[in-house]
């Protein structure tokens, strides 16, 4: 958990983050070597399993690129648990839409007494108990830990207020693809109503002392919300690498013609 997000952001750091969609710890560990400040391991959508996540975790670890998981919706425990005692400096939720999802989120990614995540000092996020001891864990986890909840429908926007006002929430995470599926203008990314409301929900999770970070497909999109949002994700793994094997093949061939 050395590689905790949170005291960066605190610090006023812009951080840049990607996805981790594929199932391969080399993606990750090139990713951190690329210079990536997070990235994000994909359990909602992505093509591995549960095996798989400390593999990549401990790619991330190795090149010192912090790992966050997503954990799939709805609000699970054992999905929290096993994904922070893999030893994930945080947990994206999705699937967030009342106080109480919000409310079960913390309570099973903070030890008490913020939350009620059930308690070991063995694990291997506490190296097996030596790296802060037997007392020392939990109050740290607490600290290094980000809870980040996903905000992606209109019903989260809705209950934004109650949502925000629960204690152990790290930080919101703007999703403006689904985003705008729930607001039915799909694909608009430039819509009014859908520039607005993150503008809104960042706004919200800044009065309230959180962290905002966003989800932008293009330098262009961050332009549009730099000074909006704390941190971004920039791509996914198998499309950067599309992206890049497709422009290097076209490269070769055009040197031939």
């Amino acid at each position: 958990m050395e590689l905790s997000i949170k005291s960066r952001l605190v610090s006023g750091e812009k951080l840049f983050g990607v996805w981790a969609e594929g199932s391969s710890p080399t993606n990750v560990e090139v990713l951190g070597m690329a210079g990536y400040d997070f990235v994000i391991i994909d359990n909602e959508h992505a093509c591995h399993s549960n095996p798989n996540f400390l593999h990549l975790i401990r790619a991330a670890e190795i090149r010192e690129i912090a790992p966050i998981v997503r954990v799939p919706g709805p609000v699970v425990e054992d999905h929290f648990k096993k994904a922070l005692d893999m030893g994930a400096s945080g947990v994206l939720v999705p699937n967030i839409y009342t106080k109480e999802d919000a409310e079960r989120s913390v309570r099973y990614s903070k030890y008490a007494p913020i939350g009620n995540r059930g308690c070991c000092p063995f694990l291997r996020s506490n190296l097996y108990g030596t790296k802060y001891g037997t007392v020392d864990y939990y109050p740290k986890s607490n600290d290094e830990v980000s809870t980040i909840l996903l905000f992606e429908t209109k019903e989260s926007v809705a209950n934004i207020d109650d949502i925000l006002s629960v204690h152990g929430i790290d930080s919101v995470f703007i999703g403006p693809v689904d985003l705008a599926m729930s607001m039915g203008i799909p694909g608009d990314n430039n819509n009014p109503k859908l520039v607005e409301t993150i503008r809104y929900i960042a706004r919200k999770a800044h009065e309230y002392h959180l962290s905002a970070g966003m989800f932008c497909e293009s330098p262009e999109m961050l332009r549009k919300w730099v000074n909006e949002v704390d941190y971004v994700t920039t791509g996914y793994d198998v499309s950067i690498l599309l992206n890049a094997a497709t422009k290097a093949l076209q490269d070769f061939k055009a040197a031939i013609c």
